[in-house]
């Protein structure tokens, strides 16, 4: 299975933490925790093949459609100031 590039960079991320927490030399408990915590996150990602993002994405999308409301877009309204640069950048 491939995962998505987000999927791929939040795993990179999580990975950088939890090695970060235990190359200490000394680990207290509430780090162990956290590392567990990571751990667990990274392994929800490689299972279901998606981003917490994403996922979060999809359960919202659900919850929405389970309500009879609307379905979220996830886009950032874009600024005037942003709608004009693109407009003046070259097509």
């Amino acid at each position: 299975m491939s995962l998505p590039q987000a999927a791929i960079v939040e795993l990179h991320s999580l990975q950088n933490e939890a090695e970060g927490i235990l190359r200490a030399t000394t680990v207290t408990r509430a780090e162990q925790k956290r590392a567990d915590v990571i751990l667990a996150n990274m392994s929800a990602i490689r299972s279901t093949g998606l981003s917490s993002t994403e996922l979060s994405q999809i359960v919202a999308t659900q919850q929405a459609r389970d309500l009879g409301v609307a379905a979220p877009t996830f886009r950032a309204v874009k600024s005037p100031e942003c709608r004009a640069y693109a407009k003046w950048l070259p097509s």
